[in-house]
């Protein structure tokens, strides 16, 4: 039965029709302060009631259809993201057809988040739930409830941005005082709580870092060996040959000793670290007069935790103070090790990314048990890309900790291959995923320009409905708002089909298909011929492998190949 629908009303053609209105509410904390679940839920039903009877007062509602309620209550949840145990329900009833229309008392009870809240949007005008916000009187019946929603929520985010900054200032004050704010302590290091009254006689209590003699026999050591030998790879080899390891019983790699030389904690501060770290730009957030030359120093805000890889912020966004405990390193040996760090940089090992090394991963020392990785990247006459598979272990030690004997790559690669090709498709596992990347590799050359231009198409959108409501808010004049309004919807529909196009492209571009044509290959590489294969991109490959190999284990004479799919696992094993 089709469903009408106009202003607050949602209502049916038939009577005695029964409509289910979600309501929901979210609280971050369970606090006296600010609006409680139970008045968000009382004051969402009062409004829906209040709206029924001026509809049945002038027709808009049948008198026999029945109104229900569900309610979403989600205590102590946070809103900057859809992680929430009721709004996950509430989301599947939706999908589940069981709600016509969702009622929250404010917008940010629903999200905080403009990404978030655009996608819910999203969804529930793809599935016909109209959405009320009863404080802000906002609904998405008409177009300038659909405009306002989508100014507010811009409004949420920059509040939440705003009251993150302020979290940030919190921070930097406490760091000024030198305290230890929490987080794994550097090595040489542990954290201790320090309890104290305040003026007001008040107990107060905060963490410092208190040195651990040995892990700083340690610390003394690195930076000692590596002005001496002036190399990381060298340290490395060094400590690996002394049995010296990290706290969690492993070698220290080189990205760590990079980051336990960088640290400015181990440093003692004085007047010539503190022109140091002024001419080079750190971000220091203390007075000169506090560099005593006793006190170490304290450093925040070094690596960016919001980048799924982590990486290191620039040394101007940092915040450097003096800390409460004593100086490991003398001011002119921590200077001197970063200006070696900084010689060197340009020395550091990058990973060979041109050759293909399939095995890289999968393939282990059978001596030590270390991954074997790819080394070498030489090109032969004939264009082909040399390499070899290394033990990690023996690289590090230079042979005193493994003499493991080298695999030669484009060797071991082929010969897996060709193992598991002649399996003819008895693992079903490698073999289901492989025939799920044929069939998306048609038109996926074609498919990437249609991306571009729909991408570009969208952000030249975006950057209109900016500028649309920024002319909103200026507005004085009531047609020049309604037609910009009216703009602002037509986009927002453009937009959705926009992104409906996109998704559909997405599905289908798993990979770089190269112009492959997928009807000439499916047959042969179903039934696993090796030409066919070799017209894979490297990284479907290894994908490929990855699904129907779990280990490979080489013993300097054979390799053994340990399958994943089937019953067990299954053994392979071949002289190289």
């Amino acid at each position: 039965m089709k469903r009408k629908r106009r202003g607050m009303g949602i209502f049916m053609s038939g009577k005695n029709e029964v409509i289910t209105i979600a309501v929901y509410a979210r609280k971050s904390k369970y606090t006296g302060k600010g609006e409680s679940i139970e008045n968000q839920i009382e004051k969402c039903r009062k409004y829906i009631m209040d709206s029924m009877e001026r509809e049945r007062d002038d027709g808009r509602l049948d008198a026999g259809t029945v109104i229900q309620f569900a309610e979403y209550r989600d205590e102590g949840a946070s809103g900057k993201n859809m992680e929430r145990p009721m709004m996950k329900k509430l989301l599947a009833d939706m999908e589940d057809g069981k709600i016509q229309k969702l009622v929250c008392y404010r917008l940010d009870r629903v999200s905080r988040n403009v990404k978030d809240f655009a996608e819910l949007f999203e969804r529930l005008t793809s599935l016909g739930v109209e959405f009320v916000s009863v404080n802000e009187s906002f609904d998405t019946a008409n177009p300038m409830g659909r405009a306002m929603i989508s100014m507010s929520s811009v409004f949420a985010q920059l509040e939440r941005e705003t009251i993150a900054e302020r979290i940030v200032d919190n921070m930097m004050g406490l760091a000024k005082t030198g305290r230890w704010l929490g987080g794994k302590p550097p090595l040489g290091f542990v954290s201790r709580k320090v309890e104290y009254c305040d003026e007001n006689g008040k107990k107060r209590s905060h963490f410092r870092l208190e040195l651990v003699p040995e892990e700083a026999e340690i610390a003394e050591l690195i930076f000692s060996m590596y002005l001496k030998l002036g190399s990381l790879t060298k340290l490395e080899t060094y400590l690996l040959n002394k049995d010296i390891l990290s706290r969690n019983g492993k070698p220290y790699g080189r990205y760590v000793l990079r980051a336990i030389l960088g640290n400015p904690v181990y440093c003692t501060a004085d007047s010539r670290i503190y022109g140091y770290l002024s001419k080079n730009s750190y971000g220091i957030y203390a007075e000169e007069t506090h560099f005593d030359g006793k006190h170490g120093l304290i450093a925040y805000n070094k690596n960016n935790n919001r980048t799924r890889v982590q990486r290191v912020n620039p040394v101007k966004d940092w915040i450097v103070s003096v800390g409460e405990h004593g100086g490991l390193v003398s001011s002119e040996r921590w200077i001197q090790v970063q200006e070696c760090l900084k010689k060197n940089a340009g020395m550091s090992y990058r990973y060979p990314k041109r050759i293909g090394a399939l095995l890289s991963g999968m393939l282990r020392c059978g001596g030590c048990g270390s991954y074997m990785r790819p080394k070498g990247g030489r090109t032969a006459k004939d264009g082909q890309i040399h390499y070899y598979y290394q033990c990690e272990c023996k690289e590090r030690s230079r042979g005193q900790k493994c003499q493991m004997p080298n695999l030669f790559g484009n060797a071991a690669d082929e010969m897996v291959v060709d193992k598991i090709l002649a399996l003819k498709g008895q693992y079903v596992d490698g073999y289901s995923y492989l025939k799920g990347v044929l069939h998306k590799l048609e038109r996926t050359s074609c498919r990437k320009t249609e991306q571009d231009i729909l991408k570009r198409q969208m952000e030249a959108n975006e950057e209109q409905a900016k500028s649309l409501l920024y002319a909103l808010g200026r507005s004085r004049n009531e047609s020049t708002s309604s037609l910009i309004l009216g703009r602002l919807d037509e986009i927002n529909r453009q937009q959705e089909k926009l992104k409906v196009q996109c998704e559909a492209g997405k599905e289908n571009d798993v990979m770089d298909a190269g112009g492959f044509n997928s009807e000439l290959l499916s047959e042969d590489l179903l039934s696993m011929n090796k030409a066919a294969w070799n017209l894979l991109p490297p990284s479907v490959q290894k994908d490929i492998l990855g699904k129907v190999v779990r280990e490979i284990v080489w013993d300097g004479q054979y390799a053994t190949i340990y399958l994943t799919a089937g019953e067990g696992c299954r053994r392979l094993r071949e002289t190289w």
